[in-house]
């Protein structure tokens, strides 16, 4: 399988069973071979050859969603760039018609009910939603608290509070809390029973290194 940086990136679109999964990572990029059991890379999206700005990369990120369930975005946590990325993504304006499922390795699953409040524009006090990304098992040591992360909840809920409740776009906490289980069979779970077996579409954003788990990880 092929993972694309941002400076880089042309084809992306993988094929993983019935189910179509653009990636694109901004961080590093590496390239694996086609292992047993692994997605097959497929040419069907193409950014173009200049890649240069955001706008093009957006524009063909969305426009993937008409043939993919789910797009993958990786991050080097903390990286501004590719927070400034998923932003703009859904901050297009088709993003919302086409897509209703977010899920996010900076939320904790045992704090949905509090995310759900919150990106629906509910009042939520600020010590209950920074419980939302510190209550994670991935979050020991301030991962999370970067300004990016609360900023890209502050984004959705934004955006929902201009669509009617039919249209409004749910985030899906994806870590579960300290002690709970493994994170990546948390993600895979979600991705399955949340977004597949429902015939919905995702955007999922996550940790380089957790995509290029494929055997055990949100992929498999």
């Amino acid at each position: 399988m092929l993972i694309l940086s941002i400076s880089t990136a042309r084809r992306f679109l993988v094929t993983f069973q019935n189910t179509f999964l653009a990636l694109l990572f901004a961080g590093a990029f590496s390239t694996h071979g086609q292992d047993q059991g692994r997605p097959v890379v497929s040419a069907k999206v193409s950014l173009a050859g200049e890649t240069i700005g955001f706008d093009r990369i957006v524009e063909t990120l969305v426009a993937a969603f008409d043939h993919a369930d789910i797009i993958a975005l990786g991050e080097s946590h903390w990286r501004k760039l590719d927070s400034d990325l998923r932003i703009r993504v859904v901050r297009h304006p088709e993003f919302a018609r086409k897509v209703r499922l977010i899920v996010v390795e900076f939320a904790s699953t045992a704090q949905q009910p509090i995310l759900d409040r919150y990106v629906r524009g509910e009042d939520v006090p600020p010590e209950d939603l920074q419980q939302v990304w510190r209550n994670t098992k991935g979050g020991a040591g301030g991962v999370w608290e970067s300004p990016v992360y609360a900023e890209f909840f502050a984004t959705v809920r934004e955006i929902n509070k201009k669509l009617p409740a039919d249209r409004r776009v749910r985030v899906l906490a994806g870590d579960p809390p300290p002690g709970g289980g493994d994170r990546d069979d948390s993600a895979a779970s979600i991705r399955k029973e949340q977004v597949l077996n429902k015939g919905a579409k995702a955007l999922l954003v996550y940790g380089s290194g957790h995509l290029y788990n494929f055997r055990r990880g949100i992929m498999t």
